[in-house]
């Protein structure tokens, strides 16, 4: 029975101390409570109050020291000091650059020929690259410029077209898509939690768009619009200033008419009745992010 209790006595106890974590304020205040999360800016903890329990969240430039129950003291010196180390004055801007994968739902003109639903499905597979700068107004917070493109996604198979007068010929028809995008953008990041920080964005700018394409004689379908992004992934902390990380995006646009350049003549081609021809693109890849 004397056993039972002492095991209970030494249970409370460890409970007791895991509550007793510490936080010094620069004003030298204390608080005594269950630090939750250490982050680069920011104290995340749990205290208890006569109402329950109370959570918040404290800068670590308010905070002169904090200890953890079974960790080292942890004491933040100056606190200028303690901003610079974290996000000094040149890492708040950053570059990105990525490659992966693109998938075109829908960037398909009209043709005066039937068209393949598997030639079709052959366009819509290609490669996406991209950079960005980015500039932090705030600790969460960036606005910057981002380049996308998008090639590779490309077919070919042979035809044969009837005339009007009964006639038929044969030869190519291919497409070669490549869609480029440019904009301005806004960029959320979250808290980071241990070495995984999540991000996303969204951007408007102008789209080009060009078709090397062939339909027994070579052409060049051309068009501009504007267009979003949004992108959404997560990093890993490679370094302090090094992170490597997966990317989700999508591009949307819209072709209210289309040029068509064949030899030295140049067609313009109206949408359809709708009023525009849909651009739009999934894409996935691995990027790369280095502060400055």
């Amino acid at each position: 029975m004397y056993r039972i209790y002492a095991c209970l006595i030494l249970v409370l106890c460890a409970a007791c101390l895991r509550a007793q974590d510490l936080i010094v304020t620069a004003t030298g205040d204390s608080i005594r409570c269950v630090i939750t999360s250490v982050g680069p800016y920011q104290l995340a903890y749990v205290r208890k109050t006569a109402e329950g329990k109370d959570r918040g969240r404290i800068a670590l430039k308010e905070v002169a020291s904090y200890k953890r129950v079974g960790y080292y003291n942890v004491v933040l010196g100056n606190v200028a000091e303690r901003d610079a180390a974290v996000l000094p004055a040149g890492n708040k801007w950053m570059f990105t650059a990525g490659v992966g994968g693109s998938y075109l739902v829908d960037a398909f003109p009209a043709r005066a020929t039937y068209v393949p639903e598997n030639y079709v499905r052959g366009l819509r597979a290609g490669f996406q690259a991209g950079a960005a700068l980015h500039f932090f107004l705030a600790e969460h917070v960036a606005i910057g410029v981002t380049y996308s493109a998008s090639f590779g996604a490309r077919n070919r198979t042979n035809v044969t077209l009837l005339a009007p007068n009964g006639s038929s010929v044969s030869g190519t028809m291919a497409d070669d898509i490549r869609l480029k995008w440019a904009g301005l953008n806004v960029l959320l990041r979250s808290d980071r939690s241990d070495h995984v920080r999540f991000n996303g964005s969204l951007g408007v700018g102008p789209l080009f768009y060009r078709n090397y394409a062939t339909l027994i004689d070579e052409y060049v379908s051309r068009g501009t619009s504007f267009a979003f992004r949004l992108t959404f992934g997560a990093d890993y902390r490679l370094t302090d200033a090094l992170s490597i990380g997966a990317e989700l995006g999508y591009l949307r646009g819209m072709l209210t008419e289309t040029s068509m350049k064949k030899g030295s003549s140049i067609y313009v081609v109206n949408s359809p009745p709708m009023g525009h021809d849909n651009v739009d693109r999934i894409d996935a890849g691995v990027v790369l992010r280095m502060r400055l």
